[in-house]
């Protein structure tokens, strides 16, 4: 398991460089696909979504987008995730986290976890327990699915 600390914290305009850069990587851009600079820009200034860096030991690792933070039916759609390291199990906790925060700073919403190009079962390659994928949400309860996903 990671033994290092992975966190959260608002994107600023200073990171979108960093932000594109690692869209770009040639890791993940088979993955997704990359947005423009205004694009995230209008990411981090809508208030219905959150933009997230993930720092791995306080060090930028890669980020997250969280959109449908203020949707009146509670339910939190992850959009993106992209992350530099791969197979560190920075992934894994990152979604822990936003899962965590779904529940404790969003109102309780369900966490929804799309796919951008479906047809790669590791667009997302985190574990999917207690994500819905996509599908109409089940309810979450202590941080679990609770019903058909």
């Amino acid at each position: 398991m990671l033994e290092h600390r992975v966190t959260l914290r608002p994107t600023m305009l200073s990171d979108l460089d960093f932000v594109v850069g690692v869209e770009q990587d040639a890791g993940n851009r088979p993955f997704i696909t990359p947005w423009e600079r205004t694009q995230h820009e209008g990411a981090v200034r809508f208030p219905d979504a959150r933009h997230f860096i993930v720092e791995l030991d306080a060090e930028r690792a890669g980020f997250v987008i969280l959109q449908g933070c203020r949707n009146p039916n509670r339910s939190v759609e992850l959009k993106r995730i992209v992350l530099g390291p791969k197979g560190q199990g920075v992934g894994r906790l990152c979604v822990r986290l936003l899962k965590k925060m779904a529940f404790t700073q969003l109102g309780g919403a369900p966490l929804l976890a799309g796919r951008e190009r479906p047809q790669h079962a590791g667009a997302i390659a985190v574990p999917q327990r207690g994500l819905c994928r996509g599908r109409p949400a089940a309810r979450m309860r202590a941080g679990r699915a609770v019903g058909r996903c």
